[in-house]
C-alpha cells in the first residue's frame, strides 16, 4: 500500500499510523522548496522525518538551484527520507 503525498494530510502521526497498519511505502506532504530553503519554520517541519519513519519525501517547485540546495540541507535531519520526489510541474 502506498500513502500519496496530501498537504495538511500525510504530517508524522499521520504516516506513522498508516505504517503501522500495513502502509508499506509513504511521502510526506508536499513541500515546497522555495519555503524550505528560505528557511520557513512551517515549511521545514514538513520535511522532518523522524527515526522510526520511514517515508520518503516530496519537493515541489521550478528552481534548479533551490532543489540542489534543499537536497543539501537535508542533512540537518537526524533521519535521511527512504526516497526523494522531485515535482517539478
Amino acid at each position: 500500500m502506498l500513502l500519496a503525498p496530501m498537504d495538511g494530510f500525510t504530517d508524522t502521526a499521520f504516516r506513522l499510523l498508516c505504517q503501522k497498519h500495513g502502509a508499506e511505502y509513504c511521502y510526506t506532504e508536499m513541500v515546497s522548496v522555495t519555503g524550505f530553503v528560505r528557511g520557513s519554520e512551517t515549511t521545514v517541519s514538513k520535511a522532518h522525518i523522524s527515526k522510526n519513519d520511514k517515508s520518503g519525501l516530496q519537493f515541489f517547485g521550478s528552481k534548479p538551484e533551490e532543489f540542489e540546495k534543499a537536497v543539501g540541507m537535508l542533512n540537518q535531519f537526524e533521519t535521511f527520507p527512504k526516497s526523494l520526489d522531485l515535482n517539478i510541474g
